[in-house]
C-alpha cells in the first residue's frame, strides 16, 4: 500500500490538565484539588506513570453538569469507569 506524503491526518488533540491547572480553572489550590478527588467530587482522571491529569473535555462536560460528584457525572454520561 503506497502512502502519500503529502496527506495529512487531521487528529484532534486533547489538553490534559495537571492538578494546578485544573485548581487554577476552579480557583482552588492544588491540595485542594487533591482533596476533591480523593472525595470523589472531581471528574474522572487518568494516569499517566505517576502523574495524574485530567481531560479538558471531561472538565468541560463536568462544569456544564453543574461540577457534580464523580457517582453522578458517572451516571449521567453512562460511564462506568
Amino acid at each position: 500500500m503506497a502512502v502519500d506524503r503529502n496527506t495529512t491526518v487531521e487528529s484532534p488533540v486533547e489538553q490534559l490538565l495537571t492538578a494546578k491547572q485544573l485548581g487554577e480553572i476552579l480557583g482552588l489550590g492544588r491540595s485542594k484539588v487533591y482533596q476533591m478527588m480523593s472525595g470523589g467530587m472531581l471528574p474522572p482522571s487518568i494516569v499517566l506513570g505517576r502523574a495524574r491529569r485530567w481531560r479538558s473535555s471531561v472538565v468541560q462536560r463536568w462544569i456544564e453538569f453543574g461540577c457534580c460528584s464523580l457517582e453522578r457525572y458517572l451516571l449521567l454520561t453512562g460511564n462506568n469507569r
